[in-house]
């Protein structure tokens, strides 16, 4: 053939669905430019895999109906099990670029490779952040430091929240409360009374955007503040949040990949693929995971 077909599966109606499929696509306009990968140009074959969307029969699609050679995806951690289900039946590679969850790669599939971040890295690197950095600067040491970890019911914040619960024990460092809490829970109000009372210092959050939105809210409306937030994955980094929020994120520490570096020696390329991407879309990246994408 002429070209590689490359299957790209994701919940495009969403932000950072979207943000990952336009990563991919820089990268394949870029790869196609200088003629593209062993002779072939690459094709795009893109299917929209929304919460209400026939998750296993789109990834069965893309490999067996439009013949897909690679299978790229998926955001969320549902779609990324039916993509790797579907590549192991149809002897195809499927590269993960976001999903976090560790029941990904625990299930045993021989046809997944995963290029994103792993919730395990969230949990050292929280631990040694709140060690080396943060502790310091409170004059505190490590062992005062009462923490509470909140997180969404889902698979990527469930299992942040697990690494990063066990490293921080590990450490030595107090976790007074774990607590789950539904997506876009009416409960964050009181919740924040509950860490209040608890006389919790640092809060870790692992959720959606909404949630983030409705913490930060309730903690305004509550007048109280920990002495640290710091918030993991792709919806603490989100330029509407940071919009949308405004002052009430100022002071938040977040864990993801940053949409620019400040430095070319963290990130080479940051800055010459956010100025492609303002050229293609005439805004700066929305989230960093449109990079790490395009990475």
């Amino acid at each position: 053939p002429a070209e590689w077909r490359v299957g790209c599966l994701f919940p495009l109606g969403s932000l950072l669905g979207d943000e990952a499929m336009r990563g991919v696509e820089l990268a394949a306009e870029e790869r196609n430019a200088q003629g593209g990968v062993a002779g072939r140009l690459l094709r795009l074959v893109r299917a929209d895999a929304g919460d209400a969307a026939p998750r296993l029969t789109e990834a069965r699609r893309l490999l067996q109906g439009e013949r897909c050679a690679l299978l790229l995806g998926a955001v969320t951690a549902p779609l990324a099990l039916a993509a790797a289900q579907a590549a192991d039946a149809a002897e195809v590679p499927f590269v993960e670029l976001a999903v976090t969850a560790e029941t990904l790669t625990d299930r045993g599939f021989r046809h997944l490779l995963r290029t994103g971040s792993r919730a395990a890295d969230f949990g050292t690197m929280t631990t040694t952040v709140l060690l080396r950095l943060l502790a310091p600067e409170l004059a505190q040491p490590a062992d005062a430091l009462r923490c509470a970890i909140l997180h969404e019911a889902s698979p990527s914040p469930e299992s942040i929240a697990e690494s990063q619960d066990a490293r921080l024990r590990e450490a030595g460092i107090v976790v007074a409360e774990r607590v789950a809490h539904a997506p876009r829970s009416p409960e964050i109000p009181a919740l924040v009374q509950r860490l209040r009372a608890a006389g919790v210092a640092v809060l870790l959050h692992a959720g959606g955007e909404a949630d983030i939105a409705a913490l930060l809210r309730a903690m305004q409306d509550a007048a109280w503040r920990p002495r640290i937030v710091l918030g993991s994955g792709s919806a603490w980094g989100l330029d509407d949040l940071a919009r949308a929020a405004g002052p009430a994120l100022e002071g938040c520490l977040v864990l993801d990949v940053p949409p620019l570096a400040s430095a070319d020696a963290f990130a080479p390329g940051a800055r010459a693929f956010a100025e492609a991407y303002q050229r293609r879309w005439g805004s700066l990246p929305r989230a960093g995971l449109s990079f790490s994408a395009y990475a």
